[in-house]
């Protein structure tokens, strides 16, 4: 079993992502780690000072999710089309197949909680959306898409189809296959952009 091979620190962060997702910012509590990690409170704080460190951990998992991407398009020297959706199409699967992280982008409650952890998480969307415009720019240079749009405006017409379609997805109790409705549209916008 993959339990096995985490350490308990790493199962802190997992429980944790689990908690937020069912009970909100303020359920996740240190007494609630314990109890379902079946250790004591003070095991939790030799691997985590407090709550916020606990979250930072949790935004961590995706930068580290977000490097893998975007070293994998750059190592590949991906083209626009190839890139865009290789980038897509992992975000998609990998929410699918751990919905609970998806807390962690909706739950506003999180950054009002603290600026800091909501300057780290911007400054991760931000990055993605970087990465995205830099392709977007590559491909209108290239003439592969259409350069009537400018492309942070594209850039985030692409992030708020995955986002909106996560969110429906995620109302409606991650039934479906989100993978597969994220790059229907994605595929029909990159249609639409493609320069003729």
């Amino acid at each position: 079993m993959i339990d096995n091979y985490l350490t308990r620190k790493e199962k802190i962060t997992i429980t944790s992502i689990q908690i937020l997702d069912e009970k909100g910012i303020k359920g996740l509590t240190t007494r609630e780690i314990a109890a379902r990690q079946n250790i004591t409170e003070p095991a939790i704080y030799r691997h985590f000072s407090s709550k916020k460190k606990i979250i930072f951990s949790i935004i961590e998992k995706f930068k580290i999710f977000d490097e893998l991407i975007t070293s994998t398009i750059r190592e590949n020297e991906m083209q626009p089309i190839e890139a865009l959706t290789y980038y897509i199409e992992s975000f998609s699967k990998y929410y699918e197949n751990y919905p609970e992280i998806t807390t962690i982008m909706f739950s506003l409650d999180i950054y009002g909680y603290d600026k800091e952890l909501k300057d780290e998480m911007f400054d991760t969307f931000e990055k993605r959306d970087q990465l995205i415009i830099g392709i977007i720019k590559k491909g209108q240079d290239e003439n592969i898409f259409n350069k009537d749009i400018s492309p942070e405006y594209f850039s985030h017409i692409i992030i708020d189809v995955l986002w909106g379609t996560i969110k429906r997805w995620k109302f409606k109790d991650t039934k479906g296959n989100l993978t597969q409705e994220v790059m229907e549209k994605i595929d029909w916008l990159i249609n639409k952009e493609v320069s003729l």
